[in-house]
C-alpha cells in the first residue's frame, strides 16, 4: 500500500480484479494488478478517477454507473492522461491503443474505435 496526493488516494497491489482489469479506483481507493506496479500510465489513469472523485465530492462514484454519458466523459479524460505516461515498459501508449480500450464492450458505451479517438482528443463531446 501507498498514499499518493494530491489527489489524496490510496493504492494497493492485488491480483483481485475481474480479468483483463489492470486497476480500479473506487472513491479515493485504487487497486492496482501487481504486475503493473510500475506502470504510470495505469497509475495516472486511475489517479484521474480520484481526482474526478474528489472534484465531484463523491458523486462520481454514482455517476458513473447511472450515466452512460458521464461515464464516457470520465473514462475519455483519464485515458488521454494515461497516454501522456509511460506503461512499465517505459514505452506510451498510442492514441489508438487507448481508443481500442475505450471501445470495449466492458464500459457499456457501445462507441467505435474512431468515436472513441475523437472523445479522447476532445474532438467530441458526449452527447
Amino acid at each position: 500500500m501507498k498514499m499518493c496526493f494530491p489527489p489524496l488516494a490510496l493504492i494497493f497491489y492485488t491480483d483481485a480484479l475481474p480479468e483483463g482489469v489492470g486497476g480500479d479506483a473506487r472513491g479515493p481507493v485504487i487497486r492496482i494488478r501487481s504486475k503493473y506496479r510500475k506502470d504510470q500510465g495505469i497509475h495516472q489513469h486511475e489517479l484521474e478517477h480520484v481526482r474526478q472523485w474528489w472534484r465531484t465530492l463523491g458523486l462520481h462514484s454514482v455517476l458513473y454507473f447511472v450515466s452512460r454519458r458521464y461515464r464516457l466523459w470520465a473514462e475519455a479524460q483519464a485515458y488521454q492522461m494515461q497516454r501522456w505516461y509511460p506503461r512499465s515498459d517505459g514505452l506510451y501508449l498510442s492514441l489508438n491503443d487507448v481508443a481500442i480500450r475505450l471501445s470495449q464492450p466492458r464500459y457499456k458505451l457501445g462507441i467505435t474505435v474512431v468515436q472513441a479517438v475523437e472523445y479522447i482528443t476532445g474532438r467530441r463531446r458526449p452527447n
